[in-house]
């Protein structure tokens, strides 16, 4: 099981575990060209999302898992890594190397959250990564807060 850190190091957030999610189905390996407009403009989308896992974190944890690895099949790249080829061009390998779930905890209730600790919930990748080719290109989290403060008018007053 692979381990990651906070952005910052306070340990509010804490990952239990990483998971590598690959495509089930058989695919053929493929590799997409980037443009030149790709390549000078790529950038990171953070989005994060509070909402009450019906199931229970692991039981959602599963269903995640599965649902990610149907999507994968559809969009094979997202489960590939970035390469640079023989004429220094970035590149999209379609591998199957994976995407990661990581499964975390937040020592945070809901209504405790605010703007500044944003990037807490962002974890990093392990420190053995060797280089950005070994960076899985799409990376879910979930994670689980205090659950006595867990109920839709907490949600909705959260200042995010």
């Amino acid at each position: 099981m692979d381990r990651m850190v906070p952005v910052q190091g306070t340990r509010k957030v804490l990952l239990i575990e990483s998971i590598d999610v690959f495509i089930e189905d058989e695919y053929s390996r493929h590799v997409l060209f980037l443009t030149n407009i790709d390549q000078k403009f790529g950038y990171f989308v953070r989005s994060l999302f509070f909402f009450t896992p019906n199931p229970g974190l692991q039981v959602f944890k599963e269903i995640l898992r599965k649902g990610l690895s149907k999507v994968l099949a559809a969009y094979p790249c997202c489960a590939g890594r970035l390469r640079i080829n023989s004429s220094d061009k970035l590149e999209i390998d379609c591998n199957n190397q994976g995407a990661r779930l990581g499964v975390g905890s937040c020592k945070l209730s809901i209504s405790e959250v605010t703007a500044a600790d944003f990037d807490e919930f962002f974890l990093e990748p392990s420190d053995n990564m060797e280089s950005f080719e070994d960076l899985p290109l799409l990376n879910i989290q979930v994670m689980g807060v205090n659950s006595y403060c867990l109920n839709g008018h907490d949600v909705d007053r959260a200042k995010l």
